[in-house]
């Protein structure tokens, strides 16, 4: 197989990817860099590690903030917990607030 034939196999199979896919951004990244390299006799697969190292880098970044996302929702759910038990004894004071109201309003009248 020919330098560009090479080239152009995975330039067709670039092409059949859906725009979608999340292939699709990797091989237009890659799809350059292989043909200029291939051109020269020059090895894409330091670039392919560097890739992965983005890829793996960018994971690892990705599963932080998952992580505190999942601390943050923790939290907010605490929180409206909370908030719910403010709320009840808030309206348990309002009622009992108008109980004795009630009850002044019959002392004074």
């Amino acid at each position: 197989m020919t330098k560009q034939a090479e080239i152009n196999l995975l330039e067709q199979f670039a092409a059949s990817v859906p725009s979608d896919s999340y292939l699709t951004p990797m091989l237009n990244y890659i799809n350059g860099q292989f043909a200029s390299d291939t051109r020269s006799d020059f090895p894409c697969l330091p670039k392919l590690a560097d890739i992965e190292s983005e890829i793996q880098t960018e994971t690892l970044r990705l599963v932080s903030i998952r992580k505190t996302l999942q601390a943050d929702s923790e939290k907010l759910e605490q929180a409206k917990l909370q908030l719910a038990r403010i709320q009840s004894q808030i309206e348990a004071a309002r009622n009992e607030s108008e109980k004795l109201a009630n009850r002044l309003r019959l002392i004074a009248a």
